[in-house]
């Protein structure tokens, strides 16, 4: 039953109904409902381990969700009439504050568009994922039981939907993030890297032509790789290859992809990238006809795990990307 324990400042009488364990109980004023009292887990703002303490659970009018309230941190069990009795006034008091502020999310990572410390974070957790999504290629390629080419399709449908990733964010930063003289500088420094010695002859010689002629930077952001690492950067006609493939897996799941192939009678088996027609059947209608003659051109039929090199990429993009957003 309910025992008095205390008055309050009106002069009404607080009742409480203890648990026996002296874990809490059921607080009223002359029978009408304060609340819970309990000593239960709490977590503080901002933080993800809890401490014991002595909380209280109320509702309020008007509000359809139970209200909750710290009393008192780093609570112990209590059986004395005395440590009741504050515990119960001090309900009240918190009770007739009414509701408590609504917590303030936290945990977030700090990767948006926002600002440039949040653009350098989002390239850096996007290059880091596609660079792992690689390295989970190449140890699924390494299983030797007929059903490893489960996982290595899963494997490769991840990295493909990375590299696109990669794709759209880099051409969302410099299309959208860099001045025009940012991207000027980036694309001067490109033009250096084509007109020297090293560079392949005929090498983007389309697009270098129409820069000449414009004036303008390049339109396609991996152009501008070359200036920044050469190692990294992958020709447009190539990703376009890749968006087709990403695509197809994307919205269809991991479709057979790679297949096993002996270049010669008694040569080691590689995993090489399948035609566009065994992955995805020609009678299906294409929004993109385009971007599938580039895989057949420039992807199938390449070695799957020989021909990674998005580590090199990942490199790129940061040091084409990371000094132009201090």
């Amino acid at each position: 039953m309910a025992e008095p324990f205390g008055g309050s400042d009106d002069g009404q009488m607080l009742n409480i109904k203890w648990r026996s364990d002296g874990r809490g109980g059921v607080v009223d004023e002359d029978c009408d409902l304060i609340g819970w009292i309990g000593l239960e887990d709490w977590y503080e703002p901002g933080v993800r381990e809890a401490r014991m303490a002595w909380v209280v659970q109320f509702m309020v009018p008007g509000v359809p969700a139970m209200q909750r309230a710290l009393l008192e941190s780093d609570g112990e069990p209590e059986t004395g009439d005395e440590r009741k009795a504050e515990l119960g006034l001090r309900a009240k008091s918190v009770v007739e504050q009414g509701a408590p502020p609504v917590p303030t999310p936290f945990g977030h990572a700090p990767t948006g568009l926002g600002d440039n410390s949040e653009i350098r974070e989002l390239i850096q957790l996007t290059d880091f994922a596609l660079e792992s999504a690689a390295s989970r290629v190449k140890a699924a390629a390494q299983v030797m039981e007929p059903q490893g080419v489960m996982p290595l399709n899963v494997a490769v449908t991840e990295m493909m939907g990375w590299l696109r990733s990669v794709d759209e964010l880099g051409a969302l930063i410099w299309g959208e993030q860099l001045t025009s003289a940012e991207r000027e500088k980036a694309s001067q420094d490109a033009d250096a890297f084509i007109s020297s010695p090293d560079a392949a002859p005929g090498l983007v010689s389309a697009e270098f032509a129409a820069r000449q002629s414009s004036g303008q930077p390049y339109r396609d952001w991996t152009i501008a790789l070359l200036g920044a690492h050469i190692g990294g950067w992958m020709p447009r006609e190539e990703l376009r290859g890749f968006r087709w493939l990403a695509g197809k897996l994307l919205h269809h799941g991991p479709l057979s992809a790679v297949e096993l192939v002996q270049w010669r009678t008694g040569a080691e088996p590689r995993w090489k990238w399948r035609t566009s027609d065994d992955i995805f059947s020609p009678p299906r209608p294409e929004q993109r006809a385009s971007q599938r003659q580039d895989y057949d051109r420039v992807v199938a039929g390449k070695d799957v795990v020989g021909g990674l090199r998005f580590n090199d990429l990942a490199y790129s993009v940061e040091s084409l990307f990371l000094p132009l957003l201090p």
